[in-house]
């Protein structure tokens, strides 16, 4: 056996202790708050999901990643975390797409620029989508920052398994920041196509979650609304 062999080897039998003995580190104090806010975030939307059970694939990913991304951020993985949350509003981009447009072309392409283009298209004379959509293009294109590392404020460089796992609260308030304000925008939307696209109203929610869901209503949206809801 080559040296080579040898200690690549060695690295891989280190490598299933350090996975066997894993354990998830504590929170630092002062970064709960910014842990709860994301966990938060990710219970409204899928509280949404599950209140009108919506069966689109891409909504169903959507909140995949996001379940993703609250559990990177909770280990301290940021940079994977915010890549994931970038693939959270693509997702959502595509929910939109797929539900509403109908163009499988753009659903099957690659290309993220045009479904959010072709959706403001769709959606000109609905004020409040275009400025959640414009919103959420601008999230994914910070988020892009942590895809693309050009610069060395989007790059973590660990070098060992045990790096995945240093806590760093400043990246944590970031990553409840981008979160809180792409799953607002999300949820605005979402609201905004149940009440005025799709012209439902709550009575068709189960009651014993009807309050919670009007409570979750963002007040935007709120002010255009007409009771009852």
């Amino acid at each position: 056996m080559s040296f080579l062999q040898s200690k690549s080897k060695k690295d891989y039998i280190d490598f299933k202790e350090f996975i066997a003995e894993f354990t998830v580190n504590s929170i630092p104090q002062d970064a709960e708050q910014y842990i709860r806010i994301i966990h938060k975030n990710l219970f409204n939307i899928h509280f949404f999901k599950y209140s009108i059970k919506i069966d689109d694939v891409y909504l169903k990913e959507t909140i995949s990643d996001l379940l993703s991304f609250a559990f990177l951020s909770r280990l301290g993985t940021h940079k994977a975390a915010m890549v994931v949350l970038r693939s959270s509003i693509e997702n959502f981009i595509r929910y939109i797409v797929n539900s509403y447009l109908n163009r499988e072309e753009l659903i099957q392409s690659t290309l993220v620029l045009p479904l959010f283009e072709e959706s403001k298209k769709y959606f000109d004379s609905h004020s409040i989508v275009i400025n959640h959509i414009d919103k959420l293009y601008s999230n994914y294109s910070f988020l892009c920052s942590y895809s693309h590392s050009a610069l060395v404020d989007f790059q973590e460089q660990n070098l060992v398994f045990s790096d995945l796992l240093v806590f760093n609260t400043t990246e944590i308030k970031k990553s409840s920041r981008e979160c809180e304000k792409t799953v607002n925008s999300m949820l605005t939307i979402l609201y905004y196509f149940y009440y005025i696209i799709d012209k439902k109203n709550s009575s068709i929610i189960l009651s014993d979650y009807r309050s919670e869901f009007v409570e979750l209503i963002p007040s935007e949206i709120l002010e255009i609304l007409t009771p009852p809801l």
